[in-house]
C-alpha cells in the first residue's frame, strides 16, 4: 500500500512504569476525556486500575472477586458504563466511568473450553448491545445482550472451535478464534455471516484501521490485511514469534506485539506492511506487551498505550 506518512518523530518506548510486581494485565479500555482503566490478571487476578490523566498515573479502585476473576476484557459505552469480563466468564459493571463494580453474573459457560479461560471477547456495540464471545471447542458462541448485561442470548453458534477477539470494523464486528476463521455482522451483533477462513492456525490480535482495512495475526505469528472490511484475506508479514496483540494510531502506523521467542514489540509504518523491531517492552526479562489499545491525549497525538505480563503499562508512539 502506498498511503504512508512519515512521523516527526520515531516510535520508542515512552513512560513505563511499574504497577505491580509480576501481575499481568490483559485488559484496556479507554473511556474518554482521559479516564483509561486496566484489569489484572495473575498474580492478583481481579484488580481493576483507573487513570484520569490518559494512563500517566493509576489508582487502584476495587478487586473483583468469584472464581477465576483474572480480568480478560474490558469495554465501554462512551458514556459512563463500563463491563469487566473474567476468566470464569463473568460480567462485572461499573455505572461510573469504572469507580465502582458490581456483578452482573455469568456469561460463558463453555463446555469444554479451549482453554482455563472461558472468554476473552468483549464488545459494546454503538447501539450499547453487548457481545461477549466463548471458548467452547466444539464450536465458540456469540452472546448478546440488548439490557446492559442483566440477560444475555447465544446469537452465533457456527464456528467449528473456539472463539476469541471481537472487534468493529466499518459498519459492524468481527470475530476470529482457534479454528483461522473470521466471521462478520452488519447488523450490531444480532446475526453472523459464514465462515470466511483466513488460515490454518488460531487467530489473536485484529485491529481496523479505516478505510475498510483489517489487519489481523495468527499463532504461526503470519499476519493478514484485508482492504474490503474483512472479505477477503492476504498473508503480508511474518515478523518473530506468535502474535499477540495490536493497535493502530492512525496514519498507517500499527503496533503489533508478539509472545513467544524474543516476545518483541514491532512498527509497520504501511499497515502491516514492513515491519520492524523495536525490542521488548521494558528492561524485565521476559516481559509481553500483553495489550494495547491507540489513545489520543492532548499536545501528544494517537499513541499505543501497553499494559504488559509483568506489571507494567507505558506507550508506545
Amino acid at each position: 500500500m502506498s498511503r504512508r506518512r512519515a512521523f516527526s518523530t520515531p516510535p520508542a518506548f515512552q513512560s513505563f512504569q511499574l504497577i505491580a510486581a509480576s501481575q499481568r494485565h490483559d485488559a484496556l479500555t479507554d473511556c474518554g476525556s482521559g479516564v483509561v482503566l486496566m484489569g489484572a490478571r495473575a498474580t492478583n487476578p481481579g484488580r481493576i486500575y483507573r487513570s484520569t490523566n490518559y494512563g500517566d498515573s493509576w489508582s487502584l479502585v476495587q478487586t473483583l472477586t468469584g472464581t477465576m476473576p483474572d480480568i480478560l476484557a474490558m469495554a465501554n459505552d462512551g458514556a459512563g458504563r463500563c463491563y469487566a469480563l473474567t476468566q470464569n466468564g463473568d460480567l462485572w459493571a461499573s455505572p461510573d466511568n469504572g469507580i465502582s463494580w458490581s456483578s452482573l453474573g455469568n456469561v460463558a459457560t463453555p463446555s469444554p473450553p479451549e482453554t482455563v479461560a472461558h472468554s476473552y471477547g468483549l464488545v459494546v456495540t454503538a447501539t450499547g448491545a453487548i457481545l461477549v464471545c466463548d471458548t467452547q471447542n466444539t464450536g465458540g458462541r456469540v452472546h448478546r445482550s440488548t439490557n446492559g448485561g442483566v440477560s444475555f442470548s447465544i446469537v452465533k453458534t457456527a464456528s467449528a472451535r473456539g472463539l476469541y477477539r471481537l472487534n468493529p470494523i466499518n459498519g459492524g464486528y468481527i470475530v476470529n478464534g482457534w479454528n483461522g476463521d473470521i466471521y462478520r455482522s452488519t447488523d450490531d451483533g444480532a446475526t453472523w455471516g459464514a465462515a470466511v477462513n483466513v488460515t490454518d492456525t488460531e487467530l489473536w490480535a485484529v485491529e481496523y484501521c479505516g478505510d475498510n482495512i483489517v489487519v489481523m495475526a495468527s499463532q504461526a505469528g503470519k499476519v493478514f490485511r484485508s482492504l474490503d472490511n474483512g472479505a477477503t484475506w492476504s498473508q503480508i508479514a511474518q515478523p518473530d514469534g506468535a502474535a499477540d496483540d495490536m493497535a493502530y494510531v492512525g496514519s498507517g502506523r500499527l503496533i503489533y506485539s508478539t509472545y513467544t521467542s524474543a516476545k518483541q514489540v514491532y512498527v509497520s509504518e504501511s499497515y502491516g506492511d514492513h515491519f520492524k523491531s523495536l525490542g521488548a517492552p521494558t528492561t524485565q526479562a521476559g516481559d509481553i506487551a500483553e495489550h494495547m489499545i491507540p489513545v489520543t491525549i492532548p499536545g501528544r497525538g494517537t499513541l499505543s498505550l501497553v499494559s504488559t505480563s509483568l506489571g507494567h503499562v507505558g506507550f508506545i508512539g
